[in-house]
């Protein structure tokens, strides 16, 4: 075969190959690397009941590291009170698919409040998705449409804003995840070993989790403690602890928020997508290396050195 016949074949290959592929439609994204917040976000840095000391509460953009040009922002809280907040200004619909991606870590080198707390020590997320687009309103733990809620190291997936329970409750509805995902929580310490979290939104009601720790090259499906796929897409209600049915969220549209807690977080890489209108294939959940990855570190939360 001559080169030019060969040459033929590989470029037809490879337009094969992207036709082929599924393209999604990203409608909104965020990495802050123009070092402003922007009025896409809402941001509440401290509470009043405890004053504005940046010790004890902070909520802002730092480079990551510094002189990258790559920020990130950065929410920590010292007084525990769940004040501490970043909301999108912007609100999303249910349907065709919507996700979210964003990237995680923690600040274990910083601690906050009276008796400094260090991630990942009493450090929480609660979001991605909230039901509510006051960021004066409560908390992110009862606002939460489907995320993680409550912290390190009992981690609960919860939705529709109305559970009530954590995983230190054996009565609790909300169910832990797993010791995997609470691993790749408690590891998730610099921009180099950060987790990436996707939370997925059943077009009419429920949602599902699935992350990555190797930079986003393969996602596992999130598992609560029972072993049981935390995917509740198209249900009304789960039933993902033995103590009691859950509803499933239902409204729409969702904004996209997260609150510390304690300790210090780090929220970067923010993408919103829905399926593309043109491909009619689904993209995947939980998929990729071969339908699992092996763990670089600590298989379990309990083993890790803190």
């Amino acid at each position: 075969m001559s080169v030019t016949k060969k040459l033929f074949c590989v470029v037809t290959v490879i337009i094969m190959l992207a036709a082929a592929a599924p393209s999604w439609a990203q409608v909104f994204s965020e990495n802050w690397n123009d070092g402003d917040i922007g009025s896409d976000w809402q941001v509440q840095g401290h509470s009043p009941d405890f004053g504005d000391s940046s010790m004890d509460a902070r909520a802002e953009l730092v480079e990551v590291p510094a002189g990258s040009g790559d920020f990130a922002l950065y929410l920590a809280n010292g007084p525990s009170d769940w004040q501490v907040k970043a909301l999108s200004a912007q609100s999303f619909a249910r349907g065709d698919n919507t996700r979210v991606t964003f990237s995680f870590w923690g600040d274990d080198q910083t601690g906050f409040g009276a008796t400094p707390q260090f991630f990942p020590g009493a450090a929480a997320i609660s979001g991605p998705w909230q039901n509510t687009g006051d960021i004066a309103g409560p908390t992110f733990s009862e606002t939460i449409d489907a995320g993680v809620d409550f912290w390190w190291n009992a981690l609960s997936w919860e939705e529709s804003g109305g559970a009530t329970g954590h995983g230190w409750d054996p009565d609790s509805v909300n169910p832990t995840v797993d010791d995997t995902f609470m691993a790749a929580y408690g590891n998730a310490r610099s921009r180099e070993t950060r987790m990436i979290i996707r939370v997925w939104l059943g077009d009419e009601k429920g949602a599902a989790m699935d992350y990555s720790f190797d930079q986003g090259a393969t996602f596992t499906a999130a598992r609560t403690t029972g072993g049981t796929t935390i995917d509740t897409r198209g249900m009304d209600e789960h039933n993902l602890t033995p103590n009691g049915a859950v509803p499933t969220g239902t409204t729409s549209p969702l904004w996209v928020g997260w609150s510390p807690f304690s300790s210090a977080i780090l929220i970067d890489d923010i993408k919103v997508e829905t399926d593309s209108s043109n491909d009619g294939l689904d993209p995947p959940f939980g998929g990729g290396g071969g339908g699992g990855i092996e763990l670089p570190w600590a298989e379990s939360w309990d083993s890790l050195d803190l």
